[in-house]
Order: C-alpha cells, then structure tokens, then sequence
C-alpha cells in the first residue's frame, strides 16, 4: 500500500497513508505524511479545504501522540485564528487535552520557565 501512495502524490494519498500509519503506531512517520498532505493541499489548484481541515486535525492529534504539546498547541492555536468558532469544535478539544497533559507533565517551576 505504501508503494502505491508514493507513486500517486496527491493529497488522499498522503492522507491515507497517514491513517495507515497512526493504525501501525507508527507517529514519526505518520508526522511526515500529514505534513506531505498539507502541502499538497496548499500548493493544489483545486479547493481541497475539508482534505486540509482533516490532515491538519490528525497531525495535531499525532503531535499529542508523540507527547510535542507545546508544538500541537502553537498549530492549533494558528490554526483556529483565521475560522470561525463554530467550526472548530474538535480543534479547540484537541487544544485543551494537549493544554492538559503539558500542564500535567511539567511541574510549577519548569511551567514558569516556558511561558
């Protein structure tokens, strides 16, 4: 299967090949083919927006995986900012898990420093 996404580069084809690679747990990787789905969204003639809204959503999610909270919050914050509230249920509860285990994993000193 991952032969036949490399050969087609296409936005689907990333975004398939992603969801293959959160089911294997592999993240890194999944990272990666979220990241390819992106750009080919954004350098697309067509209008792929709900593709976009999707990969970007799973990347978060594969961020959170991966335990980068302040890497997921920084792109879910960026973007949330250009829509709509009402559109963006599941970024905003993505935001706060990851808002959650960040404060979760550090301790009051070590939160200090970072902000």
């Amino acid at each position: 299967m991952e032969r036949g996404c490399s050969f087609h580069l296409t936005a689907a084809s990333y975004c398939m090949l992603g969801k293959l690679r959160i089911k294997a747990k592999r993240f890194d990787e999944t990272r990666n083919a979220f990241e390819r789905c992106i750009q080919a969204c954004i350098n697309s003639v067509t209008n792929q927006t709900t593709e976009l809204h999707g990969a970007y959503l799973d990347l978060i999610k594969c961020l959170i995986q991966l335990k980068r909270f302040p890497q997921a919050i920084e792109r879910l914050t960026t973007f949330i900012k250009p829509r709509q509230p009402n559109q963006n249920a599941e970024a905003y509860l993505q935001r706060g898990i990851a808002k959650i285990r960040i404060f979760t994993k550090y301790t009051a000193h070590e939160l200090i420093k970072l902000s």
